[in-house]
């Protein structure tokens, strides 16, 4: 990975020129940021990611010139064609957001996550209602892990259901 460690050149300054509203000494902190390793980029750190730099009016060639990729790059990362990015500190940096998180630990912690999530943006009331009423169930079977009923084959019948409506409704 090669940066452009010139600050003073001519195609340095003109390149972070183009990305307006910062200091020349943050623009070279956000270069500086770019990882010598990868970071997880999670569907909903790419949402937040393209929503942030929207917010800025920012275009995907300007990200990039300021985080010293280029614009296939950003745009790979906000579509999620890539699993993982070094450029994803020098991103965060830009955008002044945080890092991608991982907290889960599986496919179905993730559609849990995602779909909480959803609930909550379309209606605050449905979301504590059944927010409620997960958090007692999980209380009642506290310290028990019994994944007879997904295992079983009434209970794989039902898992199977469940994926067939959740791939409809996708």
């Amino acid at each position: 990975m090669v940066i452009d460690s010139d600050y003073s050149s001519a195609s340095y300054k003109h390149k972070m020129a183009s990305f307006e509203g910062f200091s020349a000494a943050r623009k070279v902190a956000i270069r500086a940021a770019v990882a010598d390793y990868e970071v997880v980029v999670t569907p909903y750190w790419a949402g937040v990611m393209q929503r942030a730099r929207k917010a800025r009016k920012m275009t995907q060639a300007q990200l990039a010139d300021a985080v010293g990729t280029v614009q296939p790059n950003i745009s790979d990362i906000e579509k999620m064609n890539v699993a993982a990015s070094q450029f994803v500190p020098a991103i965060c940096m830009a955008l002044e957001i945080p890092m991608p998180t991982i907290l889960v630990a599986d496919e179905y912690d993730q559609r849990w996550v995602e779909a909480g999530r959803v609930l909550r943006a379309r209606s605050l009331r449905r979301f504590l209602h059944y927010l409620a009423i997960f958090e007692e169930e999980a209380e009642l079977t506290e310290g028990t892990e019994d994944h007879s009923d997904a295992l079983s084959s009434n209970g794989g019948d039902s898992l199977s259901q469940a994926e067939g409506a959740r791939r409809r409704h996708s």
